[in-house]
């Protein structure tokens, strides 16, 4: 087989993973948009809205442009096909990257493959990559508008990158890799922070790979300023901002010009990537009807990039208190366990499981024994995306409650999504097991070369099981229950109605299908877990001609509150309670014995200011018994 055959045949095979992968996803694909986060990103998608935080300002302004594509008649499943594209092309990019990996395991130092060697590195990168394609987790991303497809793209974009500097380190062009991999990382937090998981294993890779850039301190300090981004955004645009302009500098002088240019280059693409975000507060300001945590201002903006709408302790901080037991977290619990999603990945449950993982640990130590850099890159890739994120997302399993409350709840729904690189990249090492298992038959003697053909024919293969036995958990095809339950709610109240919903679930849908397919936009949602924030009652009282009668001063947040130490913030001037009458900020509250929350007061406050002028519903029971005794 010759250069251009067998270069042909890899781009082939590359191309037939990835329509694979797309006929599957689009045989599966949700026809309108699922429950959760769905419905959210379709809407904000739909209308330049503003989603929860952090605000995933590039995967929204790629979702208007899939929506603006002639591809379905259904402008849901338009959007929802970001995920399948995204999630195809991750297959084959995934194909390419392991195709590298496994042939930098099998030539040990050599400068060529032989020929049966070529084939069990093709058959590996094919099995590897439909592993993943064909997980379940990532499968499941894969067709519904969830941002984890296009993430798991721009990871393995990444480790693409890197793997091309590698290899033509040596040439002039080479160092544009490095600048496209700043680029990348930086502008993929527009999508989600996942990716950013993937920069300390590329950049381990890097060093571990070339000796100048070991010893290259500049480029030391410009990987750490750059993920101070993940730490805190002050810090992030302080110390980036500083290098960036001491880099420019040097980089136009004449002595220092060779020395810093590269760094000049990283640095400046990677604030290119970063100003995705910019679409937030100029998006926001232009009020969208979807605008949450109406980040404006830098006070607010900063916020909603660290999430303080779900805490006030930033991730790195809440991860040394654990939110649950190491055995829950790492094991086999509901909603949260890392094994819980892991054992139900690649279609072998039970005890066959066990042998899956030793092929995929087996796989890495051979690549590490044979390749130390290129191992070093699989395993600390997969080491991040599983105990690096069961440590870092810190799940909570309702033990803790008592000790921490309200932040230690049971986790309300199945969290593997955020395991999805963890996964991904186990794929990857399976194939790297089978293709070991081939290296080492096919070393034995001349004939046995044609045994270890066939095993990276069988390993090419096997990936129809996991096909087989996950399609029926990933397939939505059918699923119009989100649809019609959105349908049902709305078509339930009458014209001008009022309709507060409780969560994720009932909220999601009635925003997507009021916003994407304008059924009944007449009613107006109050959703009463953001109910609970100062910026959510102001676009109650300015946006949505909601009787909300409070000031300005009585619902906005911007006083420090000396009983928490200055650490949070409340209304400059308390409200008028009328039913208990007594005055008080509009913050939770008691009431003789009982503990009232803000929601419960906006609620109280609408339906008493509204004087039967506009028809309420509630899309589901209040909780306990209320004031008013609105309880069904």
């Amino acid at each position: 087989m010759d250069d251009n055959t067998f270069q042909r045949l890899r781009y082939i095979l590359g191309g037939l993973v990835t329509v694979a992968s797309f006929i599957v996803y689009a045989l599966t694909v949700a026809p309108t948009f699922s429950y959760w986060d769905c419905g959210e990103f379709i809407a904000c998608s739909s209308i330049l809205g503003i989603p929860h935080p952090p605000g995933t300002p590039l995967y929204v302004l790629l979702g208007r442009v899939f929506a603006m594509l002639p591809t379905s008649p259904d402008p849901a499943v338009r959007i929802n096909y970001l995920s399948v594209v995204s999630s195809a092309l991750a297959a084959g990019v995934a194909f390419f990257v392991l195709f590298r990996v496994i042939q930098a395991g099998l030539a040990a130092g050599a400068e060529k493959l032989e020929k049966w060697q070529t084939a069990v590195a093709l058959g590996g990168a094919v099995s590897g990559s439909l592993f993943m394609a064909f997980s379940a987790t990532h499968w499941n991303n894969a067709v519904e508008a969830e941002v984890y497809g296009p993430s798991m793209f721009l990871i393995l974009s990444l480790a693409w990158l890197a793997i091309r500097w590698v290899d033509r380190r040596d040439t002039p062009q080479a160092n544009r890799y490095l600048v496209a991999i700043s680029y990348i990382a930086l502008l993929s937090l527009g999508i989600h922070m996942t990716v950013y998981l993937a920069l300390p294993a590329i950049f381990l890779f890097l060093i571990a790979a070339d000796e100048g850039l070991r010893r290259n301190w500049r480029f030391w300090v410009s990987g750490l300023v750059l993920f101070l981004v993940a730490i805190d955004l002050t810090l992030f645009l302080i110390g980036a901002g500083a290098w960036l302009i001491l880099s420019v500098i040097l980089a136009l002088g004449r002595k220092s010009a060779a020395r810093w240019g590269l760094i000049a280059a990283i640095m400046l693409a990677g604030w290119i990537g970063y100003t995705s975000h910019l679409f937030l507060p100029i998006r926001s300001a232009q009020d969208p009807w979807i605008d949450e945590n109406n980040p404006e201002s830098f006070e607010s903006f900063k916020s909603f990039l660290e999430r303080k709408q779900y805490g006030q302790t930033s991730m790195i901080k809440r991860m040394f208190d654990r939110r649950g037991t190491w055995a829950n977290q790492f094991g086999d619990h509901a909603h949260m366990g890392f094994y819980r999603y892991f054992k139900e990945q690649y279609g072998f449950g039970g005890w066959a499981m066990l042998p899956v993982m030793l092929l995929g640990f087996y796989g890495a130590f051979w690549l590490y024994r044979r390749a130390g850099p290129w191992g070093a890159l699989i395993w600390a890739l997969f080491l991040l995306g599983s105990v690096g994120l069961v440590l870092y997302m810190n799940f909570a399993d309702g033990t803790q409650y008592y000790r921490l409350q309200p932040d230690a709840y049971m986790e309300v729904r199945n969290r593997d999504y955020f395991f999805t690189p963890g996964f991904i990249v186990f794929a990857l090492m399976m194939a790297l097991g089978l293709s070991a298992i081939a290296d080492r038959i096919g070393r034995t003697s001349s004939s046995a070369r044609k045994i270890a053909v066939g095993v990276a024919v069988v390993a090419a293969l096997l990936p129809i099981r996991t096909l087989a036995e996950n399609w029926r958990g990933a397939d939505r095809s059918r699923n119009y229950t989100p649809y019609d339950y959105a349908w049902n709610l709305l078509n339930s109240c009458e014209p001008d109605g009022v309709l507060f919903t409780s969560g994720d679930n009932d909220t999601f849908p009635v925003w997507c299908i009021q916003e994407t397919y304008g059924v009944r936009k007449d009613v107006t949602s109050v959703n009463l877990s953001l109910a609970n924030t100062d910026w959510y009652v102001y676009q109650m009282k300015h946006r949505w001609g909601l009787p909300v009668t409070f000031t300005d001063d009585q619902i906005l947040w911007t006083v420090p509150d000396m009983s928490t130490g200055g650490l949070l913030k409340r209304p400059k001037q308390p409200i008028d309670d009328p039913i208990s009458g007594t005055r008080h900020y509009l913050f939770q509250t008691r009431d003789n014995d009982q503990i009232i929350s803000v929601n419960q007061l906006i609620v109280e406050h609408i339906v008493l200011n509204n004087r039967w002028k506009r028809p309420l519903y509630f899309s589901s029971s209040l909780r306990g018994k209320t004031r008013l005794e609105l309880e069904s």
